[in-house]
This record gives structure tokens, sequence and C-alpha cells, in this order.
């Protein structure tokens, strides 16, 4: 003889609006007549159950994620282990050359900020006899207006004029 079992309970539906219980079949809402959203079969809602509060181990891992967030930003502002820049020089020096050699070379480019030098020990610096910097075997990696990373190759000639005033005799470039 072949055992039966129960139905299942219909599944418990509320009302989005009043939180009134509907039968499964409802349309309307009996206390407030909103309209009830059609289901698909095997579809079960149950408004009445409270929110899953979260947890001591997920409370614990939003404080740690805040902290190293916290941590990040304190370190973006008040620096931290961060690559050495160009130094700024006054004088006439080689590097005083290349570094003006950079900034005139940073302004020809279409995206400046994507650009990415080669080191300085790459650039040979010669100084001639009439006080000029000739700056050689640099390079940047930028991107163009396309916003495909571009290798140039440059040459700058430079003159010292005083304090930190420097001025532009010739910038070549290759590609």
């Amino acid at each position: 003889m072949a055992e039966v079992y129960p139905a299942p309970p219909a599944p418990s539906l509320f009302c989005g609006r009043c939180q009134a219980p509907l039968p499964p079949d409802a349309e309307f809402c009996a206390k407030c007549s909103t309209r009830v959203l059609k289901r698909p079969p095997g579809w079960v809602t149950d408004n009445a159950k409270p929110k899953a509060q979260p947890t001591r181990g997920r409370c614990f891992l939003l404080i740690i994620g805040g902290l190293v967030v916290a941590l990040i930003v304190f370190r973006g502002i008040f620096g931290g282990a961060s690559t050495p820049s160009a130094p700024r020089v006054a004088g006439p020096t080689d590097d005083g050359a290349r570094s003006v050699c950079k900034s005139f070379m940073e302004q020809t480019l279409r995206a400046p900020a994507t650009a990415k030098f080669s080191r300085w020990t790459d650039q040979k610096v010669i100084k001639t006899s009439t006080g000029q910097y000739t700056v050689s075997g640099g390079y940047v990696d930028a991107e163009n207006a396309f916003g495909a990373n571009i290798r140039t190759y440059f040459a700058c000639d430079v003159e010292h004029i005083a304090g930190e005033q420097w001025r532009l005799i010739d910038l070549a470039t290759a590609p």
C-alpha cells in the first residue's frame, strides 16, 4: 500500500504596502486594496522573517577593512613610500638640464599624465663650451590621441639663463 504524504504548506505571502498576510492566489490585498504582483511557481516570500544581522565575523572584517582604507588614505595624504621624483635644481647642472628637458617634452605630449620617462642614468648630458646643455638618449612612453602607448625618443638642447630659468634651444623627437 502506498503511503500518502500531506501537501506542503502554502507559502506565506505578505502585502508589500501594509504587510497584511495574503492567500497564495490573491490578486489584491484585502486590507489596503494594493494589487499583488504575480510570482512564478515555486516563488516563496516571507516578509515577516527578520533580516539577517551581520555576524561578529563580518563586523570584524568590516572594521579591519575600514582601518586598511584609512591607512591607505593617510599614507597618500601625508606621504609614505613613493617613487622619487626628479630633483629640482636651480643652477646650471646636468640634473637641471635633464629636468627641464623632461618638462619641455611633457608640454608636447597629448596625454602627459600617462608619460613614463626613461631612467636618468640612460640619458647622456653634454655641456658645450658656450654653456649650453645637450641631453640625448632619453625616451618617453605615453598615450597618443587614440589611446595607444607610443615610445618617443628625444634629444634636447637647453641653456641656463638665471635661477630656475632655462631656455629651450632645440627639441628633436623620433619614433
